[in-house]
């Protein structure tokens, strides 16, 4: 049985060990993995979603990145422990969490950067899944944001690391379905 929390500034020691040992284990080779994590003691708007055992210790977790100017989130690290990537259930399990989370303080639309090769392999149609279901998604390939720097997705860019390139990235933009149909059937949304 898992319990998933939203961890409090006290408590992230826990996530910067559970980063720590878990370096390699849910993406491509980052060395600026730490500096970017270490962001949560200096940026209020960096959520950490934990999913933990009996036990108190950290089974997977998800950093956020709550925007201020708009009711939309970057998804900025999935992390699991061990030497696997994930068990899809929990994985699902704890998206359910974080995507619950932001639509009950009105955040309908989430953005994610990831490499192509974990997309195709470990997201294979995972949209069919819930509570990826909910949301309508668009894909992008990360160069084609990266040539027209005044496309809104280009500020996601700034999360590959700088050993990589933008033609190993895929963009994801995820809406809620249901406030999508609101939006769209509202007189006033012109």
């Amino acid at each position: 049985m898992s319990i998933f929390k939203l961890l409090e500034p006290s408590e992230y020691p826990l996530y910067i060990t559970h980063v720590q040992a878990n370096f390699k284990n849910s993406r491509m080779d980052d060395p600026d993995l730490m500096e970017k994590v270490n962001d949560i003691y200096r940026e209020p708007l960096l959520k950490v979603f934990v999913s933990m055992d009996e036990n108190s210790n950290i089974k997977a977790s998800i950093l956020t990145k709550k925007k201020s100017y708009c009711p939309e989130y970057n998804i900025v690290n999935y992390r699991t422990t061990g030497d696997r990537y994930f068990k899809k259930q929990d994985m699902l399990d704890l998206f359910k969490f974080v995507f619950d989370y932001y639509e009950n303080i009105g955040y309908y639309r989430w953005l994610l950067l990831r490499p192509i090769n974990l997309l195709g392999r470990y997201f294979n149609g995972l949209g069919k899944d819930h509570p990826f279901d909910k949301y309508e998604t668009a894909i992008e390939y990360a160069p084609v944001v990266y040539n027209n720097p005044d496309f809104f997705l280009h500020r996601l860019l700034k999360g590959i690391p700088k050993a990589a390139s933008p033609n190993d990235y895929i963009l994801i933009v995820g809406f809620c379905k249901q406030e999508h149909r609101k939006l769209f059937t509202n007189l006033n949304f012109i």
